[in-house]
């Protein structure tokens, strides 16, 4: 009877240790830090830090799927069917060390075509899908720079021509307003 307790405890023990290992392992955001905006013009960042670095395989410029669990429930057959995964958004990696990496958000996925989420941005606990990652190879900012190129008009097609400074002082000699103006009156 001993021998069996000691075989049963073992196996708990090596299946605790197995479970907690791979969830160790999971590559999640663990904080999201916010720059303040002191002008108008100056852009808002946020960034996620992710604890996973370069010995998990991530690279700097690297796009990659971020995705949400949400546990569901069945109440009609009382029990969990298992946990929903939904894809929240993608961030570009702009900063990989040992250990931690650091990502900023690149696209968000719309709502239309997905399970409703409480809160529709990236968050702290959400993990990262290795095997959607590719390289931002910069196509998207060859296609912006070629359309701005395009919508900028060369120096040499504008042309500004001044007034003389004594047709200026004409026209504003005769803006004068009439001295006998009547106004209506309400009643």
């Amino acid at each position: 009877m001993y021998r069996l307790w000691i075989g049963v405890f073992t196996i708990l023990i090596i299946l605790s240790v197995d479970l907690t290992t791979a969830w160790a392992q999971q590559i999640t955001v663990f904080d999201v830090k916010k720059n303040l905006k002191l002008t108008k013009d100056e852009k808002t960042y946020r960034d996620y830090y992710i604890n996973a670095g370069e010995e998990e395989g991530l690279r700097a410029g690297m796009i990659v799927t971020v995705e949400r669990r949400q546990s569901t429930y069945d109440h009609h057959q009382n029990m969990s069917p298992g946990e929903l995964r939904v894809a929240v958004g993608k961030l570009k990696i702009i900063h990989v060390q040992k250990g931690l990496s650091v990502g900023r958000l690149h696209s968000r996925f719309s709502a239309d075509n997905r399970p409703m989420l409480d809160y529709n941005y990236i968050m702290i606990g959400d993990s990262l899908n290795l095997s959607s990652a590719y390289m931002d190879r910069g196509r998207k900012n060859k296609q912006k720079r070629k359309a701005s190129s395009l919508q900028e008009p060369s120096i040499e097609a504008i042309s500004i021509k001044a007034k003389e400074p004594e047709t200026v002082k004409k026209t504003e000699a005769k803006a004068e307003l009439p001295q006998n103006l009547s106004l209506p009156t309400i009643q």
